[in-house]
């Protein structure tokens, strides 16, 4: 196991307690921190009356509105207590740090488990707390269940509470050992150690100071858990700026800033008091198998897209929420401030002529829709961005079915499009018409014109086999480059302008191929980049000076036979033969916004105040 504290002696009974008191403040360093509090201008004044529909009696500079005091607090207590964290810890860092304050008559906290903070559950976070006056069990000394650290792997959070939830009562009354404590001693204690404390029935306040530490070599993460995918927990980025620029209520709901890690499955489950009683009586046991295991942490999973979407793995396209009211305003700004008058009656803006234009348009509509990018598709990056636009009364702008350049070898890759319209878009408009199952036939789409392998069934494809897809505005279409769509004109005295994103993975080099008559049977094959893009004419074969920026990689043998009607039988569904499947159902994409963070325990006050809205064994 890792080495955790930098005394030896301490490490025996903290594996055993789950817990060690150790002589940490000296009285002047207490006295400073004192002085020093009088001078902070927490938002509730360390008088919390609740806030947001949540009661809680109790101060805690998370659940404070100001940011600015958070900061300031932090600072504060790093200063003093980082000298004796290096003492004490072997290569810990600060994740957070908390005043916790107790009103006279008030403050009881909910008995709990602290929040895993690293991906691996059987690796150790420790939490020191410290008061700054003596303490006792009747005036709101820590109290913990000895030895119930590890004992069961479990994630407790916003939405998920401790595997105990039936029996808290139970745990209160009798297996709880109170512990004493001079002002300036230290308890450094084990995340998963089940602790609570009382009321502070004393006439004065009960100030104590919390610092939650995490190995420094492990990237810390928040395990947030979405009641739409109940299987499994996201891990998010969680460093000190995450907790102290957050907000309390926004860590139930996902925001589009967070920055994804992976995921972990959820392996929580509850269990009764008999069942905990025998887990307790087998602790040691247990814990020796934990920190003796040789076995690899289970790593987390990057987002799997046949378990996230199974509709685009299978028909070649799905529908989700993507962008929402503000997202659009920014775009159509964007595209009235670069696009004044659209000049044609089907418009893309990555072919204008114009490359500062075509950068402008790229850059900023990258910088209003990467973050909801990011989580939609976790793990690509955009190759290209621009606008789609059909003109209104259009007659001109119909687009025949045909399929977007490929930017990856898609027998090693999968490259993706990101169609968003900014309105809301049906057959009257433009909307997308696709060919379900399409991509099956693994067709090579050349930046330079080619013949295509389709062109012979065309009428048929028309005919029979695309699919109207109407969709709402900020919605996105998430397709395979492989399927093929067409578009229809906008017969409305509205223009329908659509926001297009080309993507490949983060850590692939997109290529482009391109069809040479002087090469029978093959395609030239170029890694490129955005910049290249930028400035490449479409539908061309570029001269020398077109492929500047261009690297050829070699020739591939590609010489497809054109496909026949009995091949679409046999390989695409018709539409009125395929049902496609249900996508899970998700949430609006504008319900996501900001950043927070929630003090331990807080939640279990939130599911007892709300009962319906938080039902405790919701996720059994």
């Amino acid at each position: 196991m890792r080495k955790i504290f930098n005394d030896e002696n301490l490490q025996a009974p903290f594996m055993r307690k789950g817990f060690v008191q150790v002589p940490m403040l000296s009285a002047e360093e207490v006295a400073f921190i004192k002085s020093r509090i009088a001078d902070l201008r927490p938002a509730d004044k360390f008088a919390p009356t609740g806030r947001d529909g949540f009661e809680y009696k109790y101060h805690c500079s998370f659940l404070d509105k100001s940011i600015e005091y958070k900061r300031e607090a932090f600072a504060l207590m790093e200063s003093v207590f980082l000298p004796h964290i290096q003492k004490y810890l072997n290569g810990y860092q600060i994740i957070s740090c908390n005043f916790y304050v107790k009103p006279p008559g008030t403050g009881e906290f909910v008995i709990h488990q602290n929040w895993p903070m690293i991906p691996d559950l059987n690796d150790t976070t420790v939490t020191i707390w410290c008061p700054l006056g003596d303490v006792v069990a009747s005036n709101g000394a820590l109290q913990f269940v000895q030895g119930s650290h590890k004992i069961l792997p479990h994630v407790e959070g916003p939405m998920c509470p401790g595997f105990f939830d039936s029996f808290r009562k139970e745990l209160i009354q009798n297996h709880l050992t109170s512990n004493e404590m001079k002002a300036g001693e230290a308890m450094i204690f084990d995340d998963g150690l089940i602790h609570w404390s009382a009321n502070n029935d004393s006439d004065t306040a009960r100030i104590a100071i919390q610092i939650a530490l995490a190995p420094a070599e492990v990237q810390p993460v928040f395990f947030f858990f979405d009641p739409k995918h109940p299987e499994r927990f996201e891990l998010v980025e969680a460093d000190r700026e995450f907790y102290l620029a957050s907000d309390v209520i926004d860590l139930t709901r996902r925001q589009p800033h967070w920055k994804h890690v992976g995921f972990v499955k959820n392996e929580n489950r509850y269990i009764d008091e008999k069942e905990f009683i025998e887990l307790l009586a087998r602790s040691s046991e247990i814990r020796d198998k934990v920190y003796h295991s040789t076995e690899p942490a289970p790593m987390p999973i990057k987002v799997t897209l046949e378990h996230e979407y199974p509709n685009l793995m299978d028909r070649g396209y799905t529908i989700e929420p993507f962008l929402d009211a503000s997202d659009i305003a920014a775009l159509v700004k964007l595209h009235a401030e670069t696009t004044p008058s659209v000049p044609a009656d089907y418009y893309v803006s990555a072919f204008g002529t114009d490359k500062e234009t075509r950068r402008r348009i790229f850059e900023g509509i990258t910088a209003i829709v990467e973050q909801k990018f990011k989580r939609l598709v976790p793990g690509y990056r955009i190759v290209m961005a621009s606008f789609v636009t059909k003109k209104a009364n259009g007659t001109k702008g119909q687009l025949p079915i045909h399929q977007d350049y490929s930017f990856v070898d898609h027998s090693k890759h999968l490259s993706l499009n990101i169609w968003a319209p900014l309105i809301d878009t049906d057959q009257r408009n433009g909307c997308l018409r696709n060919i379900d199952y399409s991509q099956r036939f693994n067709h090579i789409s050349s930046g330079s014109p080619q013949p295509a392998p389709y062109d012979s069934v065309r009428p048929e494809l028309t005919a029979n086999y695309l699919t109207d897809t109407p969709m709402k505005a900020g919605s996105a279409c998430l397709f395979d480059t492989r399927v093929l769509h067409a578009t229809e004109i906008n017969t409305t005295d509205t223009d329908r302008t659509a926001v297009f994103l080309n993507l490949v993975k983060e850590d692939v080099t997109p290529q482009l191929y391109l069809y040479n008559p002087e090469h029978k049977g093959k395609l030239e094959v170029y890694e490129i980049d955005s910049e290249f893009l930028l400035g490449m004419k479409p539908n061309t074969y570029p001269d020398e000076a077109g492929k500047e920026g261009a690297k050829f990689i070699g020739l591939v043998d590609y010489a497809p036979t054109p496909w026949t009607a009995a091949e679409l039988e046999a390989r695409i569904p018709r539409p009125q033969e395929s049902a496609p499947k249900r996508e899970p159902v998700r949430a609006a994409a504008g319900q996501a916004n900001g950043s927070s963070s929630v003090p331990v325990g807080f939640w279990a006050h939130v599911r007892s105040s709300l009962p319906k809205i938080f039902s405790s064994h919701s996720q059994k």
